[in-house]
């Protein structure tokens, strides 16, 4: 039986956007967080990790090859991606145009799409996978380009022309520190922990010796992030007023980091736009407890 060194809510491994989005939205829900992020480990000729060589370009679901499970588990999902996909690390910030969902509309399941989210959000520097369904209903919004997107909002950004990748993660960075979010550096993967077939926890390198860590509310995984929280933290002041959010679908493990910007009124056939900031706005906060800033050593 796995012993446990530390335990906590969840696991949040790597800590680029999001990583950090992620542990944020966690934290924001009065829940224990540990962030651990390491360099990506470069798989090398007779490694055991089978990946797509696109989402390892990206740096996604690598692990030293010491644990078959492990390799065998992040697999499973690499194969996803088609071997003609196309990874980048410089891509823009992805933005989605929403509206409220009118009361008593329900959404139809339709399950290919679970499998083209997962693409999008594993060829993504953006993107993440969490070892459970995604968000599971929290709040429900309508997407432009169709099909509902289940949101977990992180904060308001001041969004301008010639911004992107670096400005969110310096914002991204600010709305961690607020919460005290505490990464852990220098802090490798080394196996995830499963209990009959499913993840309870992980294992990590660290100068002192591997750190066993239990995740009561399972782990995500997401690029990492050299140096942990770095860069300046900023505000995001100026330009028009967005929404940063965590977006997945419904019954989904996969999530992205996305700007969403509210539609203009529809002819009183959805709510104003207000409305829909005061359903985002409502729906960080009603997450929000006693934990709301709470601090993971």
């Amino acid at each position: 039986m796995q012993k446990w060194d530390r335990e906590v809510d969840l696991v949040s491994i790597g800590a680029g956007v999001g990583g950090l989005a992620g542990a944020i939205a966690a934290v924001d829900a009065g829940h224990d967080v540990l962030v651990a992020d390491a360099p990506p480990v470069r798989a090398h000729q007779g490694s055991g990790v089978v990946t797509r060589r696109r989402v390892r370009a990206c740096g996604w679901l690598i692990a030293e090859a010491t644990d078959a499970q492990t390799a065998d588990y992040f697999a499973e999902f690499a194969g996803w991606v088609p071997g003609s996909a196309y990874v980048s690390r410089d891509v823009p910030v992805p933005t989605r145009v929403v509206t409220a969902v009118r009361q008593g509309e329900i959404e139809p399941f339709i399950g290919s799409r679970l499998s083209e989210w997962a693409v999008q959000c594993l060829t993504s520097p953006y993107g993440m996978l969490h070892s459970r369904v995604f968000a599971r209903g929290d709040h429900t919004m309508r997407a432009a380009d169709g099909g509902t997107v289940e949101v977990l909002p992180i904060g308001s950004i001041g969004w301008r022309h010639g911004m992107g990748a670096p400005e969110l993660r310096d914002w991204m960075v600010g709305q961690a520190r607020s919460r005290d979010v505490d990464v852990l550096t220098g802090t490798p993967l080394h196996r995830l922990v499963f209990d009959d077939g499913r993840v309870v926890g992980a294992v990590f390198g660290t100068p002192d010796g591997p750190l066993a860590v239990r995740a009561r509310r399972g782990i995500s995984v997401a690029p990492t992030e050299h140096g942990g929280l770095i860069g300046d933290a900023v505000a995001g002041v100026g330009g028009e007023h967005r929404q940063v959010c965590l977006v997945g679908r419904t019954a989904s493990r996969f999530g992205r980091v996305e700007i969403l910007q509210t539609a203009p009124p529809d002819a009183g056939a959805r709510p104003p736009c207000s409305a829909v900031h005061r359903a985002l706005r409502d729906a960080r906060y009603s997450r929000s407890g006693p934990g709301h800033c709470r601090k993971v050593h």
